[in-house]
C-alpha cells in the first residue's frame, strides 16, 4: 500500500469515527430541542470553513466525505493546500464534537 494510499485509508478511519460521533450528537441535539433547549443557527460559523450551514453536526460529516474524491485526485501542486484546509475541518469537527460530549457530561 503506497503511503497515498495509507494517508487515505487513516483520513477515512478519522471520518467514521467522526460520523459515529455526530450520530450519537445529533440525537442528544434532538432530544434538546424537543425539550426546547439549545437552540442556535448552526454548528459552525460560516467562517469555519465549511460551506453547509447546520443545527446538526452530521452535515458537516457529510461534506467532508464529499470531498475525499476530489482530495484523491487533486494535482500535486494543490493537494498539500487542499489537503491541509480538509485536516482542519475534520480536526475543528472533532474537537467541537468532544468539546460537546464534555459538556453534556459536566451538567
Amino acid at each position: 500500500m503506497s503511503s497515498h494510499d495509507q494517508l487515505f485509508e487513516h483520513l477515512s478511519a478519522n471520518l467514521k469515527q467522526a460520523y459515529r460521533q455526530a450520530i450519537d450528537a445529533d440525537a442528544i441535539l434532538n432530544e434538546m430541542l424537543q425539550l426546547d433547549v439549545g437552540k442556535f443557527d448552526a454548528v459552525f460559523r460560516k467562517d469555519q470553513g465549511f460551506e453547509c450551514e447546520a443545527i446538526r453536526f452530521v452535515p458537516y460529516v457529510e461534506e467532508l466525505a464529499a470531498e475525499i474524491e476530489p482530495l484523491k485526485s487533486a494535482s500535486p501542486d494543490k493537494f498539500e493546500a487542499q489537503l491541509k484546509t480538509w485536516v482542519s475541518k475534520l480536526e475543528l469537527l472533532l474537537r467541537t464534537l468532544a468539546e460537546f460530549k464534555r459538556n453534556l457530561k459536566a451538567k
